[in-house]
């Protein structure tokens, strides 16, 4: 299965879900973006950022995301160490 998406922009993402969050991301299961305390069950890894979105979030930061080629070798080797924790 293809885990890693692309936006429009050229940034990528990976979908997660609850456990993937919590269990291999040692995440809060929380939004990065919306609220400290809004709990998601499933979420938008953006690697870029090194955060997790709820959905709402994640479709409002593609709207107005931009690229910088800059970024890549960052976002690269956020892909590569989030994929190993996530396929570990």
């Amino acid at each position: 299965m293809q885990r890693i998406k692309k936006i429009k922009q050229g940034h990528v993402y990976i979908e997660v879900n609850y456990d993937e969050i919590t269990l291999k991301l040692n995440g809060m299961g929380i939004c990065d973006s919306c609220s400290p305390l809004k709990e998601i069950k499933h979420g938008f890894l953006v690697l870029v950022l090194n955060a997790v979105y709820c959905e709402e979030c994640f479709d409002e930061w593609k709207e107005r995301a931009e690229y910088f080629i800059e970024d890549l070798p960052y976002e690269t080797k956020k892909t590569e160490i989030y994929l190993k924790q996530l396929n570990g």
